[in-house]
């Protein structure tokens, strides 16, 4: 069996990535990362598109670079009346009368 990067399932890698962003078995977020790893057979690595560590360093290194060389991205602005974010808005000051309502049930008034 030998290390093989850049062939598993999310999930089924088999310890922790090239970026150290995880060091267990199984924590792996997306399938094929080159960042994870997994053991295969002896010999199958390449055949089935697999990378070894300097490969799949490389291929980090430069996926992170391009991301680092994307401009950062625009937040559009939220249209009027709704909400950012999809977030609903709390009442600061709900209606008083609901809470007077529930201390203080209607009574029968006093016949004078």
């Amino acid at each position: 069996m030998e290390p093989c990067w850049g062939v598993s399932k999310a999930g089924q890698n088999a310890c922790g990535n090239i970026s150290a962003t995880h060091t267990c078995s199984g924590l792996s977020k997306t399938d094929y990362s080159p960042e994870d790893w997994t053991f295969v057979a002896r010999g199958t690595c390449h055949k089935i598109g697999g990378l070894t560590r300097e490969q799949a360093a490389a291929k980090v290194k430069a996926m992170k670079a391009a991301e680092a060389a994307k401009p950062p991205a625009v937040k559009q602005a939220a249209p009027a009346g709704k909400p950012p974010s999809g977030r609903r808005l709390l009442q600061r000051h709900p209606p008083q009368s609901s809470k007077l309502q529930l201390l203080r049930p209607n009574r029968p008034t006093p016949q004078g």
